[in-house]
């Protein structure tokens, strides 16, 4: 019988701290202090030059336009502002974050379908079942 390779998982200290950091609401205040500006994590809705992109495409498909949309762990990505612009007219967006959520609202206040609400995706203020589609692109 032949051994399998042994698969080693090698952080740094330093890296591992950072993991670590990410599940503390106190990391991402001070991360969105001092980044404000959009950042989508993995993919993009739209990009610069392309009439689609393989994220649009998966929304598309799943989530109709006129229904109600979560988007969990929405930070500051530009998805919610661009699919309002594509024509999606319920998007509930969910923040561990109340500094991004206030930076949203500010920043979306001209978009009255797009709501932004404060709350640990583990535990949110909503009804089972309430939303017509779900999107997390990693939280």
């Amino acid at each position: 019988m032949l051994d399998a390779p042994k698969a080693s998982l090698s952080l740094r200290s330093d890296d591992a701290l950072k993991l670590c950091e990410y599940g503390r609401i106190e990391y991402w205040d001070a991360r969105y202090m001092t980044l404000p500006n959009s950042y989508d994590w993995y993919m993009n809705y739209k990009q610069p030059g392309q009439k689609t992109t393989a994220l649009r495409n998966l929304i598309l498909k799943f989530c109709a336009k006129d229904g109600l949309t979560l988007i969990l762990g929405s930070g500051n990505s530009s998805l919610p502002g661009d699919m309002y612009l594509d024509g999606y007219s319920n998007i509930r967006n969910v923040d561990f974050s109340r500094v991004v959520i206030d930076q949203m609202k500010r920043k979306y206040c001209k978009m009255k379908s797009l709501e932004w609400t404060q709350a640990d995706v583990c535990d949110m203020p909503f009804e089972d079942c309430s939303f017509d589609c779900a999107i997390d692109k990693g939280t």
